[in-house]
């Protein structure tokens, strides 16, 4: 059983012409990854001095480290069709566990178990958006 906190973020779920499912999310701040991690993202304060000028600027745990979002983000196709995630934050653990994933996966696409583990991380992604994020109300 999945930890949950408050509802921490919006999404709404659809689906496009060609039956891939998208989950758009607002104002997520925890890692949208299969991770188990549900806390909520913090930033540090970086220091740097050019000369005369101190410049300081903040750096998120979360990837991308700037604090905006990932746009669109496809980790898994399940039966055929496209799970996209967008405007998601993901830890360093889950960006490079999927960046790995998917360069196998284009190598070698016919490797079941490779999708296999890709299907079963969407869906842990999934479960997790739904135990922590605020669908609407109809």
């Amino acid at each position: 059983m999945p930890l949950v906190y408050s509802k921490m973020f919006t999404y709404k779920v659809a689906k496009t012409q060609d039956d891939d499912t998208v989950y758009i999310l607002k104002n997520v701040n925890i890692c949208c990854g299969p991770c188990r991690d549900v806390d909520e993202d913090f930033f540090s304060v970086h220091k740097t001095v050019d000369g005369t000028t101190v410049k300081e600027e903040r750096v998120w745990y979360l990837t991308p480290h700037s604090g905006g979002t990932y746009t669109h983000w496809y980790p898994s196709l399940v039966r055929g069709h496209s799970i996209v995630f967008e405007h998601v934050r993901i830890c360093r653990a889950c960006n490079n566990r999927y960046m790995e994933m998917t360069e196998d996966f284009a190598r070698n696409p016919r490797n079941l178990e490779l999708e296999k583990d890709l299907a079963r991380d969407a869906q842990h992604i999934i479960k997790k958006i739904e135990a922590n994020g605020q669908a609407p109300r109809d």
